[in-house]
C-alpha cells in the first residue's frame, strides 16, 4: 500500500513539451517516464488498485555515500515491486495469509492483530519529519501573543501521541522541538516549556489575563 502526498510546479509553454507533458494542462499525461532504479509498467497498471514497477537495468546508483531516508545511493535489491491499494482490514488479512510481503502504514488498532504472528515483524519507523499544528495568527483570539503563550502550557505531546499511536512509548516520541529528533537541525531549545507538569488552572488564569491585555 503506497500513499504519496506532495505538490509540483509544472513548466508553462515550451517547458511542458520538453518535460514530456501535454501542451494543455487539461489533457492527461500520456506516458509516465521515470529516471530512478525502477521503471513503471504502464500495461500492468490498474487505476486505484495496483501499480507495478520492475528494476531498471540501465540505472546506476551513485558510488559511495550512506543509504538514507532522503539521500544516498538508491540500490534496487528487488526485481519487481507491486503496490496494491487495499483497505486496512483487507491489507491485514492479506499480510497474515502471506499474499503480500509488506504493509507500509497500518492503523494502530490493527497492529496488535498481526504482532503475535511469528511470520510477521512489526517495525516502528521514525521519519525525520514532524506533524505540526499552528494557530491562525490573523484572527482573534490567536492574534494575541499572550493567548498563544498561555495555551502552550496546555500542550501535552505524550497525550497527543498516545491518542494517535497507542500507549506503547516505543512506537512514538515526545519531547520533540521544531525539527525532527535525529535530524541534522534537531534541538531541544524551547522544549523546556513542555516538560513541566501541565497546570490547567494556571493556563485558565493566563488566558484570562491575556484577554485583558489584548
Amino acid at each position: 500500500m503506497l500513499t504519496l502526498n506532495g505538490s509540483a510546479v509544472e513548466p508553462p509553454g515550451e517547458g511542458r513539451q520538453h518535460a514530456g507533458l501535454p501542451e494543455s494542462p487539461f489533457k492527461h499525461v500520456a506516458e509516465v517516464v521515470g529516471s530512478g532504479p525502477y521503471r513503471f509498467l504502464k500495461d500492468e497498471h490498474v487505476s486505484g488498485a495496483r501499480a507495478v514497477f520492475e528494476r531498471f537495468t540501465e540505472y546506476q546508483p551513485r558510488a559511495g555515500g550512506s543509504v538514507g531516508f532522503t539521500a544516498g545511493p538508491k540500490v534496487a535489491h528487488i526485481e519487481r515491486v507491486e503496490w496494491l491499494t487495499l483497505d486496512p482490514a483487507s491489507a491485514s488479512a492479506a499480510l497474515r495469509r502471506g499474499e503480500i510481503e509488506w504493509w507500509e502504514v497500518s492503523p494502530r488498532d490493527l497492529v496488535d492483530q498481526v504482532r503475535g504472528d511469528p511470520n510477521i515483524t512489526v517495525v516502528s519507523h521514525f521519519a525525520t519529519a514532524n506533524g505540526i499544528m499552528t494557530f491562525n495568527q490573523r484572527y482573534p483570539p490567536f492574534d494575541n501573543p499572550a493567548i498563544r503563550r498561555a495555551l502552550l502550557g496546555a500542550v501535552d505531546q505524550a497525550e497527543a501521541m498516545s491518542a494517535i499511536a497507542g500507549s506503547a512509548r516505543n512506537n512514538w516520541r515526545d519531547d520533540v522541538g521544531l525539527f525532527g529528533t535525529g535530524s541534522a537541525f534537531a534541538t531541544d531549545v524551547g522544549v523546556e516549556a513542555l516538560r513541566s507538569p501541565r497546570d490547567y488552572a494556571a493556563v485558565k488564569r493566563a488566558l484570562a489575563e491575556g484577554r485583558l491585555q489584548g
